[in-house]
């Protein structure tokens, strides 16, 4: 139904001196009533919504001068805000297929991901079809770093980003770039890309813009292809013809093409609002009872998690309001976004078919509670269920179901997750979890996770996963069904997982990978078959019962008992770190950054503690490399929070790393002071220390190199080439010294060997150590 010309034709139903209520019907303007409402002024005014469908032609917007507004249906659930208009003027179009001119299309004025059809996202026309998948020529061997050290061990290149090559058999005869898009399937996120030519002398696909990963990333190389019309394998199914200006239809067994009830998408945001100022606030605004339908989202990167596309419903600087009983489906981007708010409320409201996240929530002592989040990521396959960021956030009684990668992803402190019911995600993409995240001080209190497992080879799926830098938070009496890995730490300090219940039929993980002073307590584990420990000496383990089935040649039936306490070894010596000549022929610039080609080799990290056992927290790696003339040594360390860095040069006091180099100790500190041992060494020594000038990731990295000429290390080497080595970084933060290796019983000075020898002398050792790390 269009919208009226005239003048709203709601009534003021009650008027007083401080509220006034107006009603509002299909065919009238929704934001007429909002502007009549502002004219009344005063305090709590109120629009109430009749059922029917309402076609927004621009977004919904308020701002602060609404303050105390409330829109409210009449009937829950039955007065809908399309963002879109309906459709009508079915053709055929061949092969049983069904179209409708659009001349907006052709002209590139009207371009959509989504169409609504009879109330569901109809799917969109793909390339091989099904829930097959094509294979890319991508070729990237870049090593992943952690997320907080920026992720790749260089960025990659724009035209890496914008480029993808395919086998030339893959794509069908006649494929049209004007049209397609492709999927690019990574490691926990994917890439929807707009193709922008195809060359097909060279078999490259070239993209509209960048993908998130480079094609071959992690050696990810799946794709599929959309919106062509070689795609329309079965009823249902459409695709957007732009070089010829239409929309092309397969109707469903019993679908009467002239009662169809089609919507095609044009806002990408129905409801806005935010306040006109920096500062200001949208205060005790109350919506409840609406339903939101048919956007569709600009192109571009979706982000982490798909919540960097815009929301249907987009809430910002909110404060002390409510929304609560809405219904937000058949979405392009994200359901609802609330963002920056304090002190408001998102309740009993239900979000599901969505193309990226279904919610994303941040700000602080906000509460989200008895809603429903199900089956997101129609058109982003890195969508989660939804996100929480800020503090203070209450997430309690919520279903999260049917989602392609992590159910929460959780950023910030002082949250409380409780009694929500987490099922079937991670179900396309891998390192992820039920509720994951980079969270302090968080509680995760009588949760259920269900049918949680990898799907493909990846880097995992869990149930409660707290990642890089997490601290001081607790996991605690919640429960994990058929999650094979329920409780994954990655690089985390003092995290708490007591009174848990975690049952799988097969073999199980307890995971606090790279992690520090773990508590794993009073927890109850049913293991059908193996129960394995990652980083034991990370974590204390006390008072747990394992429940294990008997073997089939015994006797008695049922379980035995037991507390699976896992061994914690002492570490085998990690042998030689051995260095690797400069192949590409440049030496290393000293100018804070580590640029791709300049330093050769392999990393190896400072991960052990005095006792040679494997520390975790924040990492630290170590490289050595020569030309012949030079011996160069670089470390870099990463830091969670720079604003815990001790900014001076004593060691054992303040941020550094030392290199035992022979008879010769340097040192490098976070204020940018080098020092050696031997004060005629120092003078021939370049050096480099402090914060890495270009910092990508979550945290900073700390950077230190030594460019040391070989001439004057010769004497100390053995008739082998091989000096004394070893390498330490002192974390001022925790007062911690992690090693290449353990000091106690290593070679001299406490220290390994390293070879520092030239290509000269031993060519056959530094050509395998060179085609090592190619």
């Amino acid at each position: 139904m269009k919208h009226s010309k005239c003048l709203l034709a709601a009534c003021l139903a009650m008027a007083c001196a401080d509220a006034a209520v107006f009603h509002v019907k299909p065919g009238e303007s929704v934001s007429d009533a909002v502007a009549q409402a502002r004219k009344a002024g005063g305090g709590t005014n109120e629009i109430v919504v009749a059922p029917g469908h309402y076609y927004f032609k621009q977004t919904l917007e308020l701002d602060d001068r609404d303050s105390g507004l409330v829109i409210r249906a009449e009937k829950p659930g039955k007065s809908v805000f399309c963002g879109g208009t309906r459709l009508t003027g079915w053709r055929p179009d061949g092969d049983g297929l069904w179209a409708v001119d659009l001349p907006e299309v052709k002209e590139g004025k009207l371009d959509f991901r989504v169409l609504v059809v009879n109330g569901r996202l109809a799917e969109r026309a793909s390339w091989p079809g099904g829930t097959n998948t094509l294979e890319n020529l991508g070729e990237w061997k870049v090593r992943l770093l952690p997320a907080l050290a920026g992720q790749w061990e260089r960025p990659p290149t724009n035209e890496e980003l914008t480029t993808m090559p395919y086998r030339r058999e893959d794509l069908p005869p006649g494929f049209d770039a004007a049209n397609a898009e492709v999927r690019c399937y990574h490691m926990w996120s994917d890439s929807l890309l707009r193709v922008a030519s195809n060359d097909v002398e060279r078999a490259v696909l070239h993209f509209a813009y960048p993908a998130a990963w480079p094609a071959g990333g992690c050696g990810k190389r799946k794709y599929v292809v959309y919106n062509i019309r070689e795609g329309m394998k079965e009823p249902g199914q459409w695709y957007l013809d732009r070089t010829a200006g239409k929309v092309v239809y397969w109707p469903l067994e019993g679908e009467d093409v002239k009662k169809l009830d089609v919507v095609v998408p044009r806002l990408a945001t129905i409801l806005k609002a935010a306040p006109r100022k920096r500062g200001a606030w949208v205060e005790r605004i109350s919506i409840k009872g609406i339903s939101f339908q048919a956007t569709t989202p600009p192109y571009g990167r979706s982000g982490f998690g798909a919540r960097e596309v815009p929301a249907a419903v987009d809430l910002r600087r909110t404060k002390n309001c409510a929304f609560s009983e809405l219904e937000i489906k058949n979405v392009g981007g994200i359901g609802v976004s609330l963002r920056d708010f304090d002190s408001s409320r998102f309740t009993d409201s239900l979000c599901e078919d969505t193309g990226a996240c279904a919610a994303t929530f941040s700000g602080k002592d906000g509460e989200i509670s008895g809603c429903r989040f199900l089956r997101t990521g129609h058109l982003f396959k890195s969508a989660c269920g939804i996100t929480i960021g800020g503090s203070r956030i209450l997430l309690r009684r919520n279903e999260i179901a049917d989602v392609p990668y992590s159910g929460v992803i959780m950023g910030g402190s002082d949250h409380l997750l409780e009694e929500n019911l987490v099922r079937r995600v991670m179900r396309v993409l891998h390192d992820g979890a039920a509720l994951y995240g980079n969270i302090f001080r968080c509680t995760l209190r009588g949760n259920v996770v269900r049918d949680v497992v990898e799907r493909g080879k990846g880097f995992g799926a869990s149930a409660y996963y707290i990642d890089e830098g997490g601290t001081d938070n607790i996991v605690e009496r919640n429960v994990a069904e058929g999650v094979p890995m329920p409780v994954h730490n990655h690089i985390t300090r003092n995290t708490r997982v007591v009174d848990n219940v975690f049952i799988t039929d097969g073999d199980m993980t307890i995971s606090f990978a790279s992690s520090i002073a773990g508590v794993f307590e009073r927890n109850t584990l049913v293991v059908g078959g193996a129960l394995r420990t990652r980083s034991p000496n990370s974590v204390h383990w006390k008072d747990n019962r394992v429940f294990k089935p008997r073997k089939p040649s015994d006797p008695a039936a049922g379980y035995y008992i037991g507390d699976g306490t896992p061994d914690n070894p002492r570490e085998k010596p990690q042998g030689a770190l051995v260095s690797v000549a400069i192949t590409n022929g440049v030496a290393p610039v000293f100018d804070g950054e580590l640029k791709g080609g300049e330093w050769p080799g392999l990393w190896r990290a400072l991960n052990r503690d005095a006792d040679r056992r494997v520390m975790g927290g924040a990492p630290a790696y170590v490289r050595v490399a020569h030309d012949g003339e030079n011996l160069y040594i670089v470390v870099q360390v990463t830091s969670f929070r720079i604003a815990s860095l001790s900014n001076g040069h004593e060691w054992g006091r303040d941020d550094g790393v030392q290199i035992d180099l022979g008879p010769v100790v340097l040192r490098g500190f976070i204020d940018g002071t080098t020092t050696c041992s031997d004060a005629d060494l120092g003078a021939k020594i370049s050096s480099w220390a402090g914060l890495a000038k270009k910092n990508r990731g979550m945290g900073k990295l700390q950077l230190y190199a030594f460019r040391i000429p070989r001439a004057a290390v010769a004497a100390w080497a053995d008739d082998k080439g091989h000096i004394p080595f070893n390498a330490r970084a002192f974390a001022s933060e925790h007062k911690e010294t992690r090693y290449f290796e353990a000091p106690e019983g290593c070679s001299t000075a406490g220290s390994l060997y390293g070879i520092i020898e030239s290509p000269s002398r031993n060519g056959r050792a530094e050509k395998t150590n060179k085609e090592k790390t190619k």
